[in-house]
């Protein structure tokens, strides 16, 4: 049975971009998981690049929020390309080392 590689990228996308965002506003909403984000950078690309969180415990969640709202949507959008990227390769790898029906 062959993989549906579109079927399997977005997938793959959505779950990751949702659970990074997740990651994200927890974040903001308690200072917690540095280590998290630390061991991210390690992982995806551009990260260390284009984000950076930062947390104030005197501000609000409103406000912590609007300062780190770019470095959230950014990391969103690059963890699901990531993922989408990885999940389709996987896919592509899957169907090309399926055996051939041969009806004989």
């Amino acid at each position: 049975m062959k993989l549906h590689l579109k079927a399997l990228a977005l997938s793959a996308a959505l779950l990751a971009g949702g659970v990074t965002l997740l990651m994200g506003i927890w974040f903001v909403a308690t200072g917690y998981g540095t280590p998290v984000f630390e061991k991210l950078s390690q992982v995806m690309s551009l990260y260390s690049v284009f984000v950076t969180f930062t947390y104030d415990p005197l501000l609000s969640f409103v406000k912590n929020l609007k300062n780190n709202v770019v470095s959230l949507v950014v990391l969103t959008v690059l963890s699901s390309l990531d993922a989408g990227l990885l999940a389709w390769l996987f896919g592509l790898l899957y169907n090309a080392f399926l055996p051939k029906n041969t009806k004989g």
